[in-house]
């Protein structure tokens, strides 16, 4: 693009798309200090820029800046073309970034992992009370008088849904592989897939397996207050292997489709877990209850029982706490099992035979857990409820809603 200039000053770092009519200067992380040189990387498209007693700023592929036109820049949005990204499995940092070298040891930090989306927001996506303050603010500024709003107004703000931006990311068949927010504001931004698939836990905070090298299209959308809106045109771009691997994967259908198996055992078996607690924390407080209210106190029994019954599923699949709160040596229970697959997963590229034994295990012992839990839902914890109803306790959290009618 002829027109796009790029300008090192005294006063900071700016560009052009005008062929040197208007002039940006660059904020995202560019102090305003003397660039003394620039030079362009053009395998990499990067911008590297040698300032004056502040060392070496790089913009890392600064494509999107080529399709950036005044015409596009009165577009409401524009997800630009992204970059074909390489997979590989990044290596552990030692303590931070420096580890063990000491704090004069000069370090750098890389460019983003994985597949880096650009887009460019016109506007800044604003909530139903940020577009009131913005609003009047302008009247302030006007020195018109302001009106204070209705409750119907305050009570739309404060139950509105905070505006939200998200790129899509999926593969060549329409299958949606990861959701990402970003930010609202308007002008360029700028995030990183880390090519592999959604936690297969709902709210877990890693990312699941990584993806299969191959076609994936990005996508840019906005959800504002239940509704969901398309924004520019999708970009598609290519995953591909590094081949660095010691251990290359022979069958990487194979090995996504073991790490997806174990991510699906990982959710049941962590859902089992989060099951068993709530509903032990339900009986405490049911007990508490049974002993200040009920009449008859043969419920307490009841509760105890099944209480017993679900800590020993517990034992099952967080092992023997007993032993281990004293350091001793115990056997992993069955999430133990699945988490050391999912780790070690993480970091490799075909699943190992030990990673297949311990996966072959969990199962086995989780499917004859997970039947008798299932029991405890269907049959006992229904007529445990239907005792608890008849016992005329205090209602407490996690009971069915007491019967009620209006006198008569």
């Amino acid at each position: 693009n002829p027109k796009l200039l790029f300008l090192g000053t005294e006063f900071g770092l700016f560009f052009s798309i005008d062929g040197g009519q208007d002039w940006v200067q660059f904020k995202n992380g560019v102090p305003t200090v003397a660039f003394r040189d620039l030079e362009i990387q053009k395998r990499e498209n990067d911008l590297v820029c040698a300032s004056f007693g502040r060392g070496f700023f790089i913009l890392d592929d600064y494509t999107p800046l080529r399709h950036t036109s005044p015409s596009i820049l009165k577009q409401e949005a524009m997800l630009f073309p992204v970059k074909n990204a390489w997979q590989f499995i990044e290596a552990r940092k030692l303590s931070g970034v420096k580890g063990s070298m000491g704090d004069s040891y000069f370090t750098a930090p890389n460019p983003p992992f994985g597949a880096v989306v650009t887009y460019f927001l016109r506007d800044p996506l604003l909530s139903k009370y940020q577009q009131r303050r913005k609003m009047e603010k302008d009247l302030l500024r006007e020195n018109k008088p302001l009106e204070f709003p209705n409750w119907n107004t305050l009570r739309t703000e404060d139950i509105e849904e905070k505006p939200t931006i998200y790129i899509t990311i999926t593969d060549e068949n329409g299958a949606v592989v990861r959701r990402l927010k970003g930010p609202t504001s308007e002008g360029y931004h700028r995030i990183s897939w880390d090519l592999r698939h959604a936690s297969l836990i709902n709210g877990g905070h890693r990312s699941g397996p990584m993806v299969i090298p191959g076609t994936y299209i990005a996508s840019l959308s906005q959800y504002m207050d239940g509704q969901w809106k398309v924004l520019g045109e999708s970009q598609t771009f290519q995953v591909q292997s590094l081949g660095l691997a010691t251990l290359e994967a022979s069958d990487k259908s194979a090995a996504l489709a073991f790490q997806r198996r174990a991510g699906m055992l990982q959710r049941a078996a962590l859902a089992s877990n989060r099951y068993i607690d709530d509903h032990l924390q339900f009986l405490k407080e049911v007990k508490k209850a049974i002993i200040n209210s009920a009449p008859s106190l043969n419920t307490l029994t009841q509760a105890r029982a099944i209480e017993l019954q679900l800590q020993e599923f517990q034992l099952e699949l967080l092992g023997d706490l007993t032993k281990k709160q004293r350091a001793e040596f115990v056997l992993p229970g069955i999430l133990g099992r699945i988490q050391r697959v999912i780790r070690g997963q993480m970091h490799s590229a075909m699943p190992t035979k030990t990673q297949q034994q311990n996966y072959k295990y969990a199962v086995e012992a989780f499917e004859s857990l997970y039947h008798r839990l299932k029991t405890v839902e269907k049959d006992t914890w229904p007529k445990f409820q239907e005792e608890l109803k008849k016992a005329q306790i205090s209602w407490i959290s996690g009971m069915n809603l007491p019967e009620w009618a209006p006198n008569e």
